[in-house]
């Protein structure tokens, strides 16, 4: 089989021992060049996931390999797109949960709570990753931090405190997010700024 990484192409047997040199080879230049993995078009075919599993469960017919990537600040700005994406879905619904704190929780209001701290692990994580790769903006997630106010709304709610529960959601986790969704947003201003110009 051929695959083409970036400008070269290359030819592996179509055999397992193949398919390890191809993502071996791909796994270099990822690193060589800090680009990120998008997909692998295999005859034609986009594979978004699993690269490694698609490949080895077609090895016997696959053709030609391309493998397309994407720069560091391409995903940075994807997921600065993500989050600002997601924020401007959750706040309803955490207004929404907020009240239902004020009124009275139900089982629905314990679901909302699980996806809320896992969305919120989601966001911390992704922000630590974009500062791990883009150190110049490093300063700009130094402000968001909801650890403080986790903490507090844990303990309201194991002393079932939830109207301070719902005032938690309302006046520190939506405003926090808030902001985070403008400091995304002009991340990727200044990042089409940027291309404007060159």
């Amino acid at each position: 089989m051929e695959a083409r990484i970036a400008d070269k192409l290359f030819v592996y047997e179509n055999n397992e021992s193949g398919v390890q040199q191809l993502f071996t080879d791909i796994n270099h230049y990822l690193k060589k060049n800090g680009s990120f993995l998008e997909a692998l078009i295999v005859d034609g075919i986009e594979v978004l996931e699993n690269h490694h599993d698609y490949v080895l469960s077609h090895i016997q017919d696959i053709q030609r390999i391309e493998i397309l990537f994407k720069s560091n600040e391409q995903f940075i700005r994807e997921l600065h797109f993500s989050i600002s994406e997601y924020v401007t879905r959750a706040l309803p619904e955490l207004e929404k949960l907020a009240t239902e704190f004020y009124q009275g929780t139900n089982a629905a209001t314990w679901e909302k709570v699980v996806h809320l701290m896992e969305a919120l692990g989601w966001i911390h994580q992704t922000l630590q990753f974009i500062s791990g790769r883009a150190p110049a903006i490093k300063d700009l997630y130094a402000e968001f931090n909801l650890q403080e106010e986790l903490v507090s709304f844990e303990q309201a709610l194991k002393e079932k405190d939830y109207i301070f529960a719902g005032d938690i959601i309302q006046y520190d986790v939506i405003t926090k997010l808030q902001d985070l969704q403008v400091i995304c947003e002009n991340a990727l201003d200044e990042e089409v700024n940027r291309d404007a110009l060159n």
